[in-house]
């Protein structure tokens, strides 16, 4: 039995949406370079010259920018709709060998119990401060600090074995050799 409590807080949310902005910043960064590669190339054909290739080659810089700032915009505007954060919902789940089981309460309502099978989560993240679960229509932040029994690697290896690699995606630097 793998036990994980979780206090939903804004400071949890904001440092797992940035994880989860970074990780897809390689979408922006292609597309600038496609952009500054084109910009490049309007450069020497002579008949759009610097009048087109400039403001390609500021577009294509201005991408990674413009995404990153969205994104984390985005994410701010989820955490401050969020009901569970600003409630302080704290979550207690744990992962047996056939199903998880979620104790999720708050100071408003009483302790509301709800078990999953492995087969209900959709896809499951792993980055370096939280783990998430999407199971259903929702999402589930653990704080990797919130282990009450187990650790970090049994949930992993667990996960591992029961989504398999194509519903369980994780950094392997996080279980580098050092």
């Amino acid at each position: 039995m793998i036990e994980v409590k979780t206090i939903l807080n804004a400071q949890l949310m904001r440092k797992f949406g940035a994880s989860q902005v970074r990780s897809k910043m390689w979408m922006a960064l292609s597309v600038a370079g496609v952009l500054v590669a084109a910009g490049i190339v309007c450069l020497f054909v002579k008949s759009l010259g610097a009048v087109c290739g400039i403001p390609i080659i500021a577009l294509g810089i201005l991408v990674p920018v413009a995404y990153s700032v969205a994104g984390r915009a985005v994410w701010n505007g989820v955490i401050k709709r969020s009901e569970a954060v600003r409630q302080g919902n704290t979550q207690l789940f744990r992962f047996a060998a056939d199903r998880v089981m979620l104790n999720e309460s708050n100071k408003y309502t009483v302790a509301q119990d709800k078990q999953f099978s492995y087969d209900e989560i959709g896809k499951a993240v792993e980055r370096e401060d939280a783990f998430c679960l999407y199971i259903g229509a929702s999402a589930y932040v653990l704080d990797v600090k919130g282990f009450r029994m187990g650790a970090r690697r049994d949930l992993h290896d667990l996960l591992l074995d029961k989504l398999g690699r194509k519903r369980f995606r994780f950094t392997s630097r996080i279980y580098a050799k050092k």
